[in-house]
């Protein structure tokens, strides 16, 4: 009977654990910390044109 009971206990700590690292993952990936990085490959093309001065 006391080995029955220490498997029980065995597995609510297992269970438990298993709970507070997926809360612990979950958090740390919507944080942003464990989502991986983009891709650098994109390419933005900026074009700046400013207006000219008006005339005197």
């Amino acid at each position: 009977m006391e080995e029955r009971g220490e498997t029980a206990r065995t597995v609510i700590w297992a269970s438990v654990l298993l709970i507070i690292t997926l809360t612990t993952l979950g958090v740390l990936y919507a944080s942003g910390i464990l989502r991986p990085a983009p891709s650098s490959d994109k390419k933005i093309d900026v074009d700046i044109n400013v207006p000219s001065a008006p005339a005197r």
